[in-house]
């Protein structure tokens, strides 16, 4: 076999051994856990290996996922908050100003990165990707917005920058798993 057949094969393997690499990490569990409060109407599934918090930190419930390595500074969490508002009020542009607003006052750099209308359950929603920088750290969100009758639900789903996309696909599962009544 030639010299130059070699280094193909050896590119090939190295290709797909990163390929598989980078794929592996990516973080993929079920979402079998399940958290239901009756007082403010909503149910959501989340890993059972993470953390549930309740009323933790002015949140209805948060989730925090597990140590990856004794060196982690940060772990990944969900929230979810509950804020009731006018009846009539519209899931638009202008109430997520409000939203927006809030987590600017938390850090610097703050930017949204996409938004997309769509539906959970037929409950009218925005899912908005920003980020913002905090202490000097990059952190991404992940917010779907809901609105019912008189009630908004916020999901924030929080990474650092580099850890977002390994972790993105969970944090759909769980969003996307809330029920509301």
């Amino acid at each position: 076999m030639s010299r130059k057949a070699i280094y193909v094969i050896l590119g090939v393997f190295a290709v797909a051994l990163v390929a598989s690499i980078v794929t592996s990490r990516n973080v993929i569990v079920s979402v079998s856990g399940h958290y239901r409060d009756d007082e403010l109407g909503f149910s959501i599934r989340y890993p059972e290996s993470w953390e549930k918090r309740i009323d933790f930190q002015g949140t209805v419930v948060a989730f925090v996922s597990p140590q990856e390595r004794s060196s982690d500074r940060f772990r990944e969490i969900v929230n979810v908050v509950m804020t009731e508002v006018e009846e009539g009020t519209v899931l638009d542009d202008q109430l997520l100003e409000e939203f927006y607003a809030e987590i600017e006052s938390q850090g610097t750099d703050f930017q949204v990165l996409e938004t997309q209308a769509l539906q959970i359950n037929s409950v009218h929603a925005r899912r908005i990707i920003c980020r913002f920088r905090v202490q000097g750290h990059l952190f991404q969100y992940l917010l779907y917005v809901l609105l019912k009758q008189d009630r908004v639900y916020v999901i924030t789903c929080t990474s650092r920058k580099l850890n977002f996309d390994r972790y993105e696909g969970v944090f759909d599962k769980i969003c996307r798993s809330i029920q509301i009544d």
